[in-house]
């Protein structure tokens, strides 16, 4: 044999045959069967010890696998048997509180301290032996500091045994109650919002929504909870003004799925939405869309009355200011600005305080703080002062504001500017003194003219039979300057109160300076300087030459007064156009073109209080005996007659400026001054019928015809002059008769009946003044058959003969 034997198989065969011994031939084959049988045995064996080496690696790898896993995980594992005696306990990364846990199972599921527990575990053990599947329960127990939540699974093992896996689940619990706590109050707030709510996914598919969104859309809440996208969506866009830009915006947002969105949706109702949307992120990836709408639609309208308001607040002509509740000014529009000439940027941090102008009292700003502070409305006129300084009438309203709660938080005042309405208020107040004054005057007037005919026709007939330069001439002279005088004065009033007529004609107000000039220079005296200024192109007027020469005069006087040391006197024209502008800045003006006289001295000047009171009939500020207090009343007086106006602007000290302004002429067309001239009465032989109620008129009238060479019958009223005209009317050639008569037929009703009997009837009437004569409704005009008393009898004998030859 080549190769030795198997070592087993050559010990056993020296133990038989000795150490030396030789195999027989006829066993070799049998030899090599057992030592080649030996052979393979020691391989097998040795695969089996490789294997068991592994296995035991294995095993011991597993082993450790095992118990790391065991040590990691925060469960407590009981091995329990059939009986519910625990066999085996493992606690797991718990540390000490598993360990507690362990010690409170014992050695039985039975002998568990809470009973339910107990009967929890064995319930569940049964059905894990007889079911052969995994029973889970869950279980709590009062710890030291709260209540313990716990889980136990139980899962079959082999010979009839459970393994009970137990964990401690009070976090999980804690954090599942906070989850749904957080998920009702996200559900809550979603339904208490004002706001509807719509949640979708990134397909746009509806996942979530309030239902407010329902109630806000309109759309049956079942429509939106059955997630119909296509209905909820052709629902709401039927309601909109632009359904196309709501779809377009959409498709924007969802092609950017981060990007966040705002618009506004207008509704064919008016309803208006803001709608809002905001990308919903999960794990820093977009999985959906919030969509949140809310109704603008109250707020949209409040903003447009707002703005409405703002508006009016803005652009009403009132001045409009708004203060907090101490007083501080937060507004002021425009016209305030306009009004005062403080801008906002003025009145910043300031309170009204600055518009005092020192006109009312502190009891009076008391009584309008106590008024609004108790929250009543105030209202007053008040004087304030401008920026500039101007003082000006505002008709003031004061209102306090409240808030929700009813305290008052702000003031609102609204001023609107009357100082012209005072003005003209003043001018009516002035206009009916004078109208009383008028009427008074005028009351008088017949009676004192008849007196004053009387006296200056006799001393006119006194004074022709007299030698010049005798005592009973100058005597007389006397007589008849005082009745002049007193005539003059007569006629001052009546021009005052507008009962003189006026004769007017297109004059031309240059040639009025430049002719009485020298008159003028007389009458002031040689201490003041006067100049005169006239308007280039002429200032054509239409005017009574007498009543603008009496305006003249007395402006002129009253300047003189003015200057006791002397001083300068100077007369302008000017032509002026009175547009839109100058008429708002001069309230008395209206709209056309003007001739302004301006008479400037350099006098005293006329203090500020005086100056409302100076057109006032018998208002002067002069001693006793050097004014009658009518010369400027007369001057105004005639401006209002010829419809101009007066203006007066005068510092103390430094002189005084009256403007008088009257409507410019022009298309003028001036008339020739004729003059009587001096030459002796004339004379006549026509038959006259004279009517006059006051006897010592009637007297003088009839006693200078008669000497004059006329044939009169005189008669006493209507009704005497009537029965004289029965028996003489063939006879008579002139009537001249008073306007105011007794019996009840005046001098114009008598006229009028002769004349329908003679035609050719001459009649003069005579009148102490012109409303005797020009009565409203009175179709007389004074020409050429009027006579106004007093006269002086060369007048009154050549109107006489005027009238006469005038008939022929």
């Amino acid at each position: 044999m080549s190769r030795p034997l198997h070592r087993l198989l050559s010990r056993q065969l020296k133990r038989h045959f000795g150490p030396a011994f030789v195999v027989p031939a006829e066993w070799a084959g049998f030899i090599a069967s057992v030592d080649e049988a030996y052979r393979e045995s020691d391989q097998d064996r040795g695969m089996l010890e490789r294997s068991l080496d592994l296995s035991s690696q294995e095993l011991l790898h597993a082993g450790s696998h095992m118990r790391a896993l065991l040590q990691g995980i925060p469960d407590l594992l009981l091995r329990v048997d059939r009986a519910g005696t625990i066999l085996e306990k493992q606690a797991g990364a718990g540390g000490g509180p598993l360990a507690e846990l362990a010690a409170f199972f014992g050695d039985r599921l039975s002998d568990l301290p809470d009973a339910t527990v107990a009967g929890q575990f064995s319930a569940a053990l049964a059905r894990v032996l007889s079911e052969g599947a995994a029973v889970s329960i869950e279980y709590s127990l009062s710890c030291p500091k709260h209540t313990c939540f716990f889980e136990a699974r139980l899962v079959p093992l082999l010979e009839e045994e459970c393994l009970a896996i137990v964990r401690n689940i009070t976090e999980r619990k804690r954090a599942e109650a906070e989850e749904r706590h957080a998920v009702s109050v996200l559900q809550s707030t979603l339904e208490s919002t004002a706001d509807g709510i719509l949640v979708v996914d990134a397909q746009g598919r509806i996942s979530s929504f309030n239902r407010r969104f329902a109630e806000m859309w309109r759309i049956p809440y079942s429509v939106v909870e059955a997630r119909d996208d296509a209905a909820v969506i052709a629902a709401g866009t039927a309601q909109m003004k632009d359904p196309e830009g709501f779809r377009r915006k959409v498709r924007e947002l969802y092609a950017s799925p981060r990007e966040v969105g705002f618009d506004v949706i207008e509704f064919l109702d008016g309803r208006v939405f803001e709608r809002y949307s905001h990308p919903q992120l999960l794990d820093g990836a977009p999985v959906g869309r919030v969509w949140s709408f809310h109704d603008i639609t109250n707020r949209r309208r409040a903003e447009e009355r707002l703005l409405k308001l703002s508006g009016v607040v803005e652009q009403t002509a009132d001045s409009v200011v708004i203060t907090d509740a101490a007083g501080g000014i937060e507004y002021v529009n425009p016209a305030f600005t306009v009004l005062t000439g403080y801008t906002p940027e003025d009145v910043a941090g300031q309170t009204p305080r600055l518009l005092k102008s020192g006109q009312h009292s502190e009891e009076f700003y008391q009584d309008l703080w106590d008024t609004i502070l108790a929250g009543q409305i105030f209202h007053a006129v008040l004087v304030n002062r401008k920026k500039d300084g101007e003082l000006y009438y505002a008709d003031t309203t004061i209102t306090p504001i409240r808030d929700g709660a009813g305290a008052i938080t702000h003031f609102v005042s609204t001023e609107q500017d009357i100082t012209s309405h005072r003005e003209l208020e003043a001018q009516l107040r002035q206009a009916q003194k004078m109208e009383a004054f008028g009427q008074l005057a005028a009351g008088v007037a017949h009676d004192f003219n008849n007196l004053l005919t009387v006296i200056i026709g006799n001393v006119a007939m006194l004074h022709s039979e007299q030698a010049p330069g005798t005592p009973d001439t100058d005597s007389l002279d006397e007589i008849s300057r005082a009745a002049e005088r007193a005539a003059n004065l007569t006629q001052q009033l009546l021009t005052f109160s507008r009962r003189r007529p006026l004769q007017p004609r297109d004059i031309d107000v240059n040639d009025v300076l430049a002719n009485m000039s020298k008159m003028l220079g007389r009458l002031i005296g040689e201490h003041i300087a006067l100049e005169a200024r006239y308007a280039p192109g002429g200032a054509v007027v239409h005017a009574d030459p007498g009543m603008l020469d009496q305006v003249l005069m007395n402006l002129a006087v009253n300047a003189r007064d003015a200057m006791p040391s002397g001083g300068s006197l100077v007369l302008q024209t000017t032509n002026l156009v009175f547009d839109a502008g100058r008429v708002r800045s001069h309230p008395l003006s209206r709209l056309g073109e003007f001739v302004c006289l301006a008479v400037t001295d350099s006098g005293v000047g006329i203090a500020a209080e005086h100056l409302p009171k100076i057109f006032e009939p018998f208002f002067t500020t002069k001693e006793v005996g050097k004014g009658t207090g009518l010369g400027l009343a007369t001057v105004f007086g005639i401006v209002q007659q010829h419809r101009g106006w007066i203006e007066v602007s005068s510092t103390v000290g430094v002189g005084t400026t009256v403007r008088v302004y009257l409507p410019r002429q022009l298309h003028p067309v001036p008339l020739p001054i004729d003059g009587i001239g001096a030459r002796p009465a004339p004379r006549g032989n026509e038959t006259v019928l004279l009517v006059e109620d006051e006897p010592s008129v009637r007297l003088l009238m009839q006693h200078l015809l008669e000497n004059h060479g006329y044939r009169v019958f005189s008669a006493i009223s209507a009704i005497g002059a009537l029965e004289l005209w029965k028996q003489h009317a063939g006879a008579i050639d002139l009537l001249l008769t008073d306007m105011v008569l007794p019996g009840g037929v005046n001098g114009y009703e008598l006229s009028q009946q002769l004349l329908r009997e003679k035609a050719e009837l001459t009649v003069i009437y005579c009148s102490g003044y012109a409303d005797e004569m020009l009565g409203e409704n009175s179709p007389l005009r004074l020409d050429g058959n009027f006579l106004e008393k007093p006269f002086v009898p060369t007048k009154f004998l050549q109107r006489v003969r005027d009238c006469l030859d005038a008939r022929r």
